[in-house]
């Protein structure tokens, strides 16, 4: 079957001919290097967030405990009392840490693992739903996806987590519906039951919109066993054993955030508090909120015409080629899972939506982050959107009924995709205001300039510098180790959103160049002070001398 004939369920998957095999393992290199190269740099290093992650990931994998000296959280505190979120990534780049060191490099190498895994299981997902060149066609969407690349480079539990657990929860979704299609086999049936409830239980660790994401995907696919297995084939039984199979494995695997929610309530429920909507707006104001923030979340500009417009970590979401035919797609599959009574393909556009809940239920949307399993389930859709359009042309024209042409088509597809691809990387590459517009640089590079001082040698260390939580780069970058950040002094005040803004840490005072020169002069101290900072993308260091030490004074 080629991309261009009409997609089926793949009940029996035809055994990929070599040219197939060269092609996949060519582009998932690519996909790799898009995702591993300069990773360090690209984007700059580093926003809050993801310093935040790395940081508290090397705490642990020094002493036991974040950075707040709380032993093997299951929330960490973040940026403070309102931004406590589930620790998954933390964990991650705590092993990356254990054995590569503290650097911008490893915080993101977990990253872009759980990116190539998701480029390898969008195509595997692919594969279990479409032919083998239409499966080919979503691998090289989302290897050349402008937003997954960049989300498979950011060390955010919400941009490169998400994409991950989505795809392989829907995977194993997919192979658990197949399994029990197969005569005589409620064992292994059972056994995906297993492994799928357990992942999508385990999801909820990753962030906090898989807390309404995972269990709405545990009773889609309860209800998808419901109605293929019991109210389809009248197996009754199997039926029940499965579904009680998944419940149970789904709460084994989110215990530790149901243990959260009953235990810390007020850190779980911190940061969905201040950005969802309220539900006493009532049920007519949530239909027509959501049914206009659906339309929002799908919009074609924001979707693929949107190109360096910074929107949550990201500057750009999906390739202009998908534009007709993830429409196209998504239509696609509802009407074929209701023509072919396909519970799998019914899957794809019940995950899409159910992805978008969490953006469609917040403020300030639509947010790329928010929905970012989405990300991963596009190019499935759109490559069946393409296979659909090729399998309308061919049925009107019948000079397209050729191999030969068909072949040609698809060459032509994927061509298009990877020159939209290489076009994407060069105009990022080529325009530096798009290599990190949220990147606090100027406090990395102010923390890499302390680090080459003698820390010890000054009394006070004044920073003046244009960021959010500054003291974290401080802390982070000018080497002072997760032990001493535990317990250093620090004065300082809560922003409006419960996120931390101190005036100290240890020797580290933030505030203005005027404000140092204030305090210096008044200060009858001989110990050495200095300031630090950033200047016209310049760091500029200089020790202040008391004017009352200066004049002889005692």
């Amino acid at each position: 079957m080629c991309a261009l004939e009409n997609p089926k369920i793949n009940d029996n998957l035809a055994r990929p001919g070599r040219g197939h095999v060269t092609a996949v393992v060519t582009v998932l290199l690519v996909a790799g290097f898009l995702r591993f190269a300069t990773l360090d740099s690209y984007p700059l290093p580093i926003h809050q967030d993801e310093l935040s992650d790395i940081y508290d990931g090397y705490s642990l994998a020094t002493t036991g405990a974040d950075r707040w000296g709380e032993s093997w959280p299951i929330l960490v505190r973040g940026m403070g009392p309102g931004d406590y979120h589930p620790g998954m990534y933390a964990y991650c780049a705590a092993v990356s840490t254990k054995l590569l060191g503290f650097s911008v490099w490893a915080g993101r190498l977990p990253a872009a693992i759980a990116g190539m895994l998701t480029v390898l299981l969008v195509y595997l997902t692919a594969r279990r739903l479409l032919s083998p060149n239409a499966s080919l066609i979503a691998l090289l969407l989302v290897a050349f996806s402008p937003i997954h690349v960049l989300y498979s480079r950011q060390a955010h539990q919400g941009v490169c987590m998400v994409p991950f657990v989505a795809i392989l929860s829907l995977y194993l979704m997919i192979r658990l519906l197949e399994s029990l299609r197969e005569s005589n086999a409620l064992r292994r049936s059972v056994g995906w039951a297993i492994v799928c409830g357990l992942i999508v239980g385990l999801s909820t660790n990753a962030y906090a919109a898989m807390r309404l994401i995972a269990p709405l995907l545990a009773i889609m696919i309860a209800c998808a066993v419901f109605l293929s297995e019991g109210i389809g084939r009248k197996k009754w039984k199997s039926t029940a054993a499965v579904i009680a199979v998944l419940i149970l494995f789904t709460t084994i695997g989110a215990g530790p955030q149901l243990y959260a929610a009953l235990s810390q309530p007020e850190h779980f429920f911190a940061r969905s508090s201040a950005t969802t909507y309220a539900l006493s707006n009532g049920p007519t104001w949530w239909m027509r909120t959501l049914t206009a923030n659906f339309w929002r979340e799908l919009n074609p500009h924001y979707l693929f015409l949107s190109f360096g417009e910074y929107r949550i970590l990201s500057i750009a979401r999906l390739s202009v080629i998908e534009l007709p035919f993830l429409y196209v797609g998504l239509i696609a599959t509802i009407v074929l899972a209701i023509r072919r009574r396909s519970m799998t393909l019914a899957l794809v556009p019940m995950a899409v939506l159910i992805c978008l809940l969490p953006s469609m239920v917040t403020r300030g949307g639509p947010s790329p982050m928010r929905s970012s399993g989405v990300w991963a389930i596009y190019p499935i859709a759109s490559a069946l959107g393409i296979s659909m359009v090729g399998t309308l042309l061919v049925t009107m024209f019948a000079s397209l009924r050729s191999r030969r042409v068909r072949n040609l088509a698809m060459g032509g597809i994927c061509t298009a995709v990877v020159i939209c691809g290489v076009s994407n990387t060069h105009r990022y590459l080529g325009d530096k205001k798009l290599h990190g517009p949220a990147a606090q640089h100027n406090l990395v590079m102010i923390g890499e300039a302390l680090a080459k001082e003698n820390l010890n040698d000054y009394e006070r260390i004044y920073i003046d510098a244009d960021g959010m939580f500054g003291y974290l780069y401080a802390a982070a970058f000018s080497g002072i180790t997760p032990s001493e950040f535990q317990h250093l002094p620090r004065t300082g005040t809560l922003r409006g959103l419960g996120w931390d803004d101190f005036d100290t840490l240890g020797p580290f005072h933030f505030t203005t160049q005027a404000q140092a020169r204030i305090d210096r002069r008044k200060a009858r101290t001989t110990g050495k002070w200095l300031l630090v900072r950033y200047d016209d993308a310049q760091i500029e260091t200089q020790e202040l001398v008391s004017e009352h030490i200066a004049q002889g004074g005692s």
